[in-house]
């Protein structure tokens, strides 16, 4: 028996989990995911965090049945070459591996888009529902009554939320504060303004666990961003790629991928060491990051809603939304109860030497 896998060569771990977990049902795997048998059908991966239940007994009904292919909901399952039959869909008879690799934070910050905030955290919060481990911690820089309500009303919903405050606006500096409290080794930032896409929770439901393992390989993850509203000023005119709804590719260090400051997933160190440790905010712009980092960005687009501002909150200038804070800061972390005194300028000496 065998079966075939589409993967990226930086999925080897996973690919060499599933094709262990193949071999305790004597299935032989694959690494080519167009590979097929004239004689027998061939299991179908169509990435290898994907798992089939009972993966012997699908291809041996398979084989006996002689269907073109067999499919779980929208998805092939197991490809033949007898291309004149029919496909077989059975019901849903698939599953996605959870990767034994921690989770990582992922840290937020709000100001006063409340509208903003709600559905980014809805989209978030909703592809998290298979891993509900993960830590969001989110950072309200001199918040207004509105996200405070936002923030609350999740805050009562999911035990993973953890809340902080600054009485100042913050501004850029608060992913700077959030270091230097939590002093996390690896660690995402998703923007208020972010949405995720809702078939994220279908095709990639341990998303943050895929991230924070290619960061074995990488030194920045992240996914793309949507392109259809996109702001003039920040991308060029090009064509959209229609995309199959339930493959995903990856960019690894060649094109060009559309994205913008958000789900980028680093470490800290590296977030520290291609800082141009530029005052007031002492923090790594987006851009920079990723200039400086080896990175791999995902096919998976969110949608960037901060370029709807202007429509939404009649918003046209960021100077006014941004100034510049002091160095030194008061952090409120409602976990504990307590206030803590931080140093913009300080966060660089967590640099490891």
């Amino acid at each position: 028996m065998l079966a075939r896998v589409n993967y990226d060569p930086f999925e080897l771990d996973a690919v060499m989990r599933l094709a262990s977990s193949l071999k305790d049902e004597n299935i032989h795997l694959i690494l080519d995911s167009k590979y097929t048998d004239k004689e027998n059908p061939v299991l179908n991966y169509i990435n290898p965090h994907i798992r089939i239940p009972y993966p012997a007994r699908v291809h041996s009904f398979h084989k006996n049945a002689k269907f073109n292919m067999v499919m779980s909901r929208n998805v092939p399952v197991s490809i033949s070459s007898n291309l004149e039959s029919t496909n077989f869909i059975m019901q849903d008879s698939y599953y996605f591996e959870k990767p034994s690799i921690d989770v990582l934070p992922i840290f937020m910050v709000t100001h006063s888009r409340s509208l903003y905030l709600e559905l980014t955290l809805n989209s978030l919060f909703y592809n998290l529902s298979y891993d509900k481990e993960v830590p969001v911690h989110i950072l309200m820089s001199q918040p207004t009554e509105e996200v405070r309500s936002v923030v609350a009303k999740f805050k009562k919903i999911y035990s993973n939320l953890f809340t902080y405050e600054t009485e100042t606006n913050v501004c850029f500096s608060a992913t700077n504060i959030l270091l230097q409290h939590l002093k996390p080794k690896n660690f995402m930032i998703l923007e208020e303004d972010f949405i995720l896409p809702q078939n994220l929770k279908s095709i990639m439901p341990y998303w943050v666990r895929i991230f924070h393992e290619r960061l074995k390989y990488f030194d920045l993850v992240g996914f793309s961003t949507s392109i259809e509203n996109s702001n003039s000023k920040y991308f060029s005119y090009e064509e959209s790629v229609q995309k199959k709804p339930f493959i995903y590719t990856w960019h690894n260090l060649t094109g060009i991928p559309k994205i913008t400051g958000n789900t980028l997933t680093t470490s800290m160190q590296n977030y520290l060491k291609c800082s141009t440790r530029n005052p007031p905010f002492y923090i790594t712009p987006d851009g920079v990051l990723f200039k400086n980092s080896r990175w791999s960005i995902c096919s998976i687009t969110g949608y960037h809603i901060g370029f709807n501002q202007e429509m939404d909150y009649a918003i046209q200038s960021l100077t006014t939304r941004f100034p510049n804070p002091e160095d030194k800061q008061i952090l409120i972390d409602y976990q504990r109860n307590e206030k803590f005194t931080y140093t913009l300028s300080d966060i660089y000496k967590l640099i490891e030497i």
